[in-house]
C-alpha cells in the first residue's frame, strides 16, 4: 500500500512539472498555407485568414498586454478575415474575477476591427458560462457563432463561415 501513495506522489509531482512548464513555454507561431481550388466559374483569388485560438489567457496584466500586442500585429498584417477560435481564458477554476476577465478579453477582440471576424466559444468559456459569454459578446458588439454558418463580407468578396 505504502509503494502505492509514493507512486501517485511522484506521478502528481511529475505532472505539476510538465503542466508548469509547458504553461509558462507558449509560443504562438505564424503558419502560411496555401489552398487551391480549380473552378471555371469562379475567378482565381487569394484569401489571407488569421485563425487565433487557444490563447488560454490568465488575469495578469502582462498576458493580456501581450494579447494585445499580438491582435495588433495580426492587423498590421492586414488580413482579410480573422477567426477567433475560442479558449481565450485559462482554466476558469484560475479565474478571480470571470465577469471582468470575460469582458476585458471580449474587449480586447475588437482591437481587430475593422477587419471581419468570426468568433466562436471554446470549452473554457462554455464551462463558465456559455450564456454569459454569449450575452456578453452581444453587449460589447462582437457577434459571435453558435452552431451556425454565416456570410461574412471581406475586402475580397463573401465569405461563408
Amino acid at each position: 500500500m505504502r509503494g502505492w501513495r509514493w507512486r501517485m506522489i511522484i506521478l502528481c509531482i511529475v505532472g505539476v512539472f510538465f503542466a508548469h512548464n509547458i504553461s509558462q513555454n507558449l509560443q504562438y507561431e505564424r503558419n502560411d498555407v496555401s489552398i487551391s481550388l480549380y473552378d471555371a466559374e469562379v475567378d482565381p483569388t487569394s484569401l489571407s485568414i488569421a485563425v487565433i485560438g487557444d490563447t488560454h489567457l490568465t488575469e495578469h496584466r502582462e498576458a493580456l498586454a501581450a494579447f494585445g500586442e499580438l491582435l495588433l500585429e495580426i492587423k498590421a498584417s492586414k488580413p482579410d478575415l480573422i477567426i477567433f477560435v475560442g479558449d481565450y481564458i485559462t482554466s476558469p477554476n484560475r479565474v478571480d474575477n470571470i465577469s471582468k476577465h470575460r469582458e476585458v478579453v471580449i474587449n480586447a477582440l475588437k482591437l481587430v476591427d475593422p477587419i471581419p471576424r468570426a468568433a466562436v466559444l471554446g470549452n473554457y468559456e462554455s464551462w463558465s458560462g456559455a450564456e454569459k459569454w454569449l450575452a456578453e459578446f452581444e453587449r460589447l458588439g462582437v457577434d459571435v457563432l453558435e452552431n451556425e454558418v454565416t456570410v461574412l463580407e471581406t475586402a475580397k468578396g463573401p465569405v461563408c463561415i
